[in-house]
């Protein structure tokens, strides 16, 4: 409970920043996840998705911003999957769970 850490003012050299134009520079294989009921909603995530090259992204859709309690299961086996290198034939994928 409190003020969420969206809402927090940014000062200074953060105010500014982003990384967006340096994402196609990722050159390992990389996991993006986000929940149903995430303030980090589709909206926000679709552009990793879009400029990163090699990306898996998962949708976890009874998960707010914490899947790893809330669907600590289903989380479990996307991490440990991905981890493992399970579905490494393709560059990017998109799985709505």
């Amino acid at each position: 409970y409190g003020p969420s850490f969206f809402t927090i003012h940014v000062h200074d050299s953060l105010k500014t920043w982003s990384v967006m134009s340096n994402l196609h520079k990722i050159n390992v294989l990389m996991l993006v996840t986000n929940g149903g009921y995430d303030e980090t909603q589709d909206v926000a995530v679709t552009p990793l998705f879009e400029l990163i090259t090699r990306v898996r992204w998962y949708a976890l859709p009874k998960s707010a911003h914490m899947a790893h309690w809330e669907e600590r299961v289903r989380y479990m086996q996307v991490v440990g999957g991905f981890l493992k290198g399970d579905v490494v034939d393709r560059p990017k994928l998109s799985v709505r769970l």
